[in-house]
């Protein structure tokens, strides 16, 4: 029994050394079989410099060709979410027979004087609201860009589909005029959409009735609310940047208007990013220098390695552009998190450049009479 319970034990401790050999065979063959070929490629290299940096420079240029067509991923739902997910699907079968969520335009209007439930004020507001629907811009996909051309209708009859306080009076101004009491008429509808989700800063009286409100907010529900890059998507900002300059203009003495449009928060972040740009370029030149600094050597010309360094830094640019160009010709889309890549991509590479480079001064120190190509 002794003798089993041996041979159990020599044969239970002697697997996993078996598996530990094995492992280290396996290492020893991926590593002999890199080294194989990354020695026969630097060899390659060494010999015909010139030829393969102009076949990478065509790579390039073939690849970077593709970068114009680019489209970006600016739907957060798609980008966050897995493609075969359960809420991917849902959203797909609701834009088949729904056509997608809305895009809206908002615009919250507040009353300088504390009460903007006056006819006068209510009057001066759907005023301001019918200039904004008579807003059109030059477009790329069709001659003119305007309301009803981007208007999202409600139950397909073709109606454009508004909502805010003034669907009491069907966004009309001479039935808000012939109203001879708009008070009465909200507290009518008191427990109304309208009144509720579009009403702020609300007074009542001792009896529960509307007496006034400090704000209201209107939106207006445009087509697609998600469109990627290209001239569709351009149109419909350039009708919302008009929306919220021309909405910003109207405040008047008694009014002021805060509007939001689709694109506005989009606007806002690349301005910021933009204004951050001086700063970037500033540290990629930082990091251009430091890195000349380090592989040059000020005590001989002929041995130094500054151009080298820039020469690096070019590739980390070269790899990149290739790259998202690739991207474009198998219909990838471009997003925030391949922004990011520069970055990490001149980190790695020059933390690799400084590594051949010391590798080579190395090697040249020892092996000195070896040639170039050899090194």
């Amino acid at each position: 029994m002794l003798q089993t319970q041996a041979r159990k034990s020599e044969s239970g401790d002697s697997a996993p050394a078996s598996c530990v050999a094995y492992a280290s065979r396996l290492s020893a063959l991926i590593s002999s079989w890199m080294d194989y070929h990354f020695a026969r490629w630097g060899n390659f290299v060494g010999k015909r410099p010139g030829l393969v940096i102009l076949c990478a420079l065509v790579f390039f240029a073939i690849c970077a060709s593709g970068i114009p067509s680019l489209e970006e991923q600016t739907d957060n739902s798609r980008l966050w979410t897995p493609k075969d997910s359960r809420a991917q699907k849902d959203r797909n079968v609701f834009e088949i027979y729904f056509g997608g969520d809305s895009r809206r335009q908002s615009c919250i209007v507040e009353a300088l004087d504390g009460n903007i439930l006056s006819k006068a004020e209510l009057l001066d507001a759907l005023d301001v609201f019918d200039q904004l629907k008579n807003i059109s811009v030059p477009g790329k996909l069709t001659p003119t860009i305007d309301y009803t051309y981007l208007c999202s209708s409600a139950y397909g009859d073709g109606a454009c589909f508004d909502t805010g306080l003034f669907a009491l009076w069907n966004f009309n101004r001479t039935t808000l005029n012939a109203d001879p009491d708009v008070l009465a008429t909200i507290n009518n509808n008191a427990n109304s959409e309208s009144v509720v989700s579009y009403l702020g800063g609300v007074t009542k009286n001792g009896a529960g009735q509307i007496t006034g409100a400090r704000g209201l907010l209107w939106v207006m529900h445009m087509k697609g609310r998600f469109i990627p890059e290209g001239a569709q998507r351009d149109d419909i900002e350039s009708w919302e940047i008009q929306y919220d300059n021309q909405a910003e203009a109207a405040t008047s003495g008694t009014l002021k208007y805060y509007p939001l449009s689709g694109s506005t928060f989009n606007r806002d972040f690349s301005d910021a990013i933009e204004s951050d740009l001086a700063q970037l370029q500033i540290a990629i030149a930082l990091i251009v220098i430091y890195t000349m600094a380090v592989l040059g050597s000020p005590k001989s010309l002929v041995h130094s390695r500054a151009l080298l360094g820039l020469g690096g830094i070019a590739c980390v640019g070269l790899a990149y552009g290739a790259a998202m160009g690739l991207m474009a010709y198998v219909g990838a889309r471009n997003n925030p998190l391949i922004q990011l890549l520069p970055f990490i991509l001149l980190g790695i590479g020059i933390d690799d450049m400084f590594i051949i480079a010391g590798t080579f001064a190395r090697v040249s120190l020892k092996r000195s009479d070896d040639p170039i190509k050899t090194r």
